[in-house]
Order: C-alpha cells, then structure tokens, then sequence
C-alpha cells in the first residue's frame, strides 16, 4: 500500500493526501511593510515624524521597588565614605608626629648652631681689637709715646684708667689696624704696655648682646671656646649669660685695681 511521502498517512490505491492543501490553507499571507512613523533618516533625509525617532516614548518610566506586601522600599543608602577618614586619619597624624619631632629635634640644634656661630664671631672681633691695640701701641713706642704701665683703655675714652699718653692719637691708629671699630663698645686691659685682656659688644648694657673676649676658655658643657672675665688672679671665670659689657668692665676694674696693689705691696717689700 502507498504512503504519503508528506505526513506518512497509508493511503488506499489512487488516493492522493490532502495534507499540502491544509497546510497551505493554514499559512497566512505576509501582510506588506509600512514604515512606521518613527525610523532612522535615509539617504540623507529628516526623520517623518519628529520627535520620537524611537520605538516607544523616551525617557523609560522610572519603576520603583516594593516590599512582598507592595509597600515601597526606601532608597538604597549612599556608599560611605568613612574609609577616606580611615586613611586620612593615620596618614595626617603620622605627618603632624614627623613635624613635631623635626621640630623638636632640628629647632634647638639650629638654634644652638646659630647661637654658637655668633658667639664665634664676636670672639673674633674681640682677638682683632686686641690685635689692633698691640699693633696701636706698638707704633706709639716708635713714636716716643710712654705706653709703658698698667691701664685700661675704653672705647669711651672718658671712662679710661690710668691712661698716660694721647688717647685721641691711639683711637685714630686703631681704626686704621681694624676696620668698622666705630660698630663696637670695648675695653682692653694692658699690663706693662702689652694688651692681656680684650672685652667687646655691640652694647654696654643689652643683656641680648653677644659679648667676645680674648683669652677665652673651652667650656665643657657647650663644646666651644666661650668668653671669661678678667682676673688678677689669672683664673678663667665664664662670662653668665645675664652679664653686660658693663658688668665685665665693672668686674675688670675691681680686679685690675687688686693687681696693682699687690703690684706695690710687692714693690714695697
């Protein structure tokens, strides 16, 4: 017996299968294309029917969540940002720790650096006046001025002791061996004519001043040659930090006057 080769039913001698006309009937015909109001230009052309060149209106409806129960959920929380804070934190605290130690460990250094510097300087100034009164002196022998004995020269020459020779010449063959001597106040202690002992500031009575003198003395606890006061006895005695240039001269003179009577109570033995 035949079968039909479409749907494979058995068929009887001559019978044709009607399974190629019900298909057919079942299949609809394609509707034509019509272009919609909204599409993409062509060849150039503006869009039909402007403004919706999209399918369905723009922007898309907003869908807020809801609870099993259909209430609304709230908003989602905004990302923290505590870990900013968490990173800051250490980070600001380690750098004001850093400053606080530069601080405390550059700021006395360089303040002890800059200090000592001075102190050196003025020493200096000190050792250079000394020079130029021995060298004053010195020119004042050749030139039969009695600068032999024991006297004090000043800077302010109304406050010179025991002085026997012209001061007003010394003064000027001083400037000449040391330049800007006009910037200082001074005093120069001389025995049998030689300068032994030199005091120098910029001012007679600011306890702020730095104060240099020659000889000086190595002071253990500063770890530099620090300034000392005048002594009959030769002692090295340090200059205290509240002293003024004054104060020296007023404890020069006082030794200086003890030395010249031992001088003539050896003298009268």
């Amino acid at each position: 017996m035949p079968y039909c080769t479409n749907c494979g039913r058995k068929l009887n001698d001559g019978e044709v299968c009607g399974c190629r006309d019900a298909a057919q009937q079942q299949v609809q015909p394609q509707q034509p294309y019509e272009q919609q109001p909204w599409g993409y230009p062509q060849n150039g052309q503006p869009y039909p029917n402007p403004p919706y060149p999209y399918p369905y209106p723009y922007p898309y409806p907003q869908i807020k969540p809801v609870a099993y129960d259909g209430t609304p959920l709230p908003p989602p929380p905004k990302p923290s940002k505590m870990w900013l804070l968490a990173i800051i934190i250490p980070f600001g605290l380690f750098f004001i720790a850093l400053l606080v130690l530069f601080f405390a460990v550059y700021m006395p250094s360089a303040r002890s650096y800059s200090n000592k510097a001075k102190q050196r300087n003025i020493n200096s100034v000190a050792s250079g006046i000394r020079s130029a009164a021995n060298d004053t002196l010195n020119e004042l022998d050749i030139e039969e001025e009695w600068v032999m004995g024991d006297y004090i020269i000043i800077s302010n020459n109304a406050l010179n002791v025991y002085v026997g020779f012209d001061e007003e010449k010394f003064y000027k063959k001083e400037e000449f061996h040391f330049a800007d001597l006009d910037k200082y106040e001074y005093f120069i202690v001389v025995e049998d004519g030689k300068p032994v002992y030199a005091a120098v500031s910029e001012s007679w009575h600011d306890k702020k001043a730095y104060i240099g003198t020659y000889p000086l003395e190595y002071d253990k606890n500063t770890y530099y040659y620090a300034p000392v006061k005048y002594s009959a006895k030769g002692e090295k005695v340090f200059v205290k930090d509240k002293e003024t240039l004054n104060d020296l001269y007023e404890y020069a003179r006082e030794e200086f006057e003890k030395k010249l009577d031992m001088k003539m109570y050896k003298e009268e033995r």
